[in-house]
């Protein structure tokens, strides 16, 4: 109960202030984790049931490629990568009446790249850095603009720390 309290409050505060991206790097201060990036495998999730408004996978997709191949020309997009830059995307239709009058929706960005485990030897892939965009909401008019433009935000969020990191 203490949990659902907590999130409720997180959410609620959110629902109030986040309308740009919430940057969180995975390692912390540190850009570490970004440091020698080359390549990367683009890709996009998102609920198995799509909202009637808002953008198609396939437009998330290409609008994030966009982002990444025009702030970050040298940083080669290429399906074998084993680096994932991976847009979790969530819209939800409010209706009332019958008419679909309105939307809200998250979405987070996270580069993931393959670490192996000194001690164990093991294979992971964790998340080395993450910016979300915790809340955001409107008309349904406004769904696919506000879409592509936090996709834009959060690409040139990871594009600044990615320079900050040292990478060419």
């Amino acid at each position: 109960m203490r949990t659902a309290l907590h999130l409720l409050a997180v959410v609620g505060a959110v629902a109030l202030t986040a309308t740009s991206p919430v940057g969180v790097n995975a390692q912390g201060d540190s850009n570490e984790g970004l440091r020698r990036l080359r390549c990367i495998q683009v890709g996009v999730s998102t609920p198995d049931a799509a909202p009637t408004l808002g953008p198609s996978p396939d437009e998330l997709r290409q609008a994030l490629l966009v982002a990444v191949r025009s702030k970050l020309p040298r940083l080669v997009v290429s399906e074998t990568c084993t680096d994932r830059l991976r847009l979790w995307f969530y819209l939800k239709d409010i209706s009332s009446a019958g008419r679909l009058d309105a939307f809200y929706g998250h979405m987070e960005l996270k580069l993931f790249r393959p670490a192996l485990l000194l001690d164990s030897r093991a294979s992971i892939t964790p998340a080395v850095w993450a910016s979300t965009v915790a809340y955001f909401h409107g008309p349904k008019s406004g769904a696919r603009e506000r879409s592509f433009r936090f996709i834009d935000e959060l690409v040139t969020q990871f594009a600044a720390e990615y320079y900050e990191a040292e990478n060419p």
